[in-house]
């Protein structure tokens, strides 16, 4: 990988890899901090990079790394939002409240489960992909997904006070 061709990379991935390292460890300084690391990381390790594989999924991986590193070493946040009053709604105003919620409860999730509840479930991405990332099975993803679907929707009950009627999609 020459110089030209990394500061591509860059400009096409940094935003991204910022976007999914702020959702996982919610502190905007610390999330750029680790988005320069993967950078770095990357061009101190370009020569092992295998040119045949996708550049994303190498970056990604590193990134996802680098972030369960951060959060085994930090103490879990405590939850300090109002509760939600009503969840079963249209309203896009209540709707980006509850996604709020719920990637804040995904905070209490261990870093693995994590990892695979954002990249699965707020980012798209498919088992597949998760597990070449990850360096997991599908059935580990699959597994460690569920987990952090039943945490999540446990927190809400009870932090949130939410209702399994109104939890019934997740």
């Amino acid at each position: 990988m020459i110089e030209n061709q990394f500061d591509e990379i860059v400009d096409r991935y940094s935003q991204p890899i910022l976007n999914i390292i702020f959702k996982m460890i919610h502190h905007k300084e610390t999330a750029y901090d680790l988005t320069q690391d993967v950078f770095t990381k990357l061009w101190e390790h370009r020569d092992k990079f295998d040119q045949e594989k996708p550049i994303f999924t190498f970056i990604y991986k590193m990134a996802m790394n680098l972030c369960i590193d951060y959060l085994r070493k930090k103490k879990p946040d405590v939850f300090e939002n109002e509760i939600l009053e009503m969840v079963n709604t249209s309203d896009p105003e209540s709707l980006n409240e509850i996604f709020s919620l719920v990637v804040q409860c995904s905070s209490d999730l261990k870093p693995k489960q994590k990892a695979v509840f954002l990249l699965r479930d707020i980012e798209g991405f498919a088992f597949e992909e998760i597990a070449e990332t990850l360096k997991m099975s599908v059935n580990n993803v699959q597994s460690n997904l569920h987990l952090a679907r039943k945490r999540i929707r446990h927190l809400l009950e009870t932090k949130f006070q939410f209702t399994r009627e109104m939890l019934y999609d997740m």
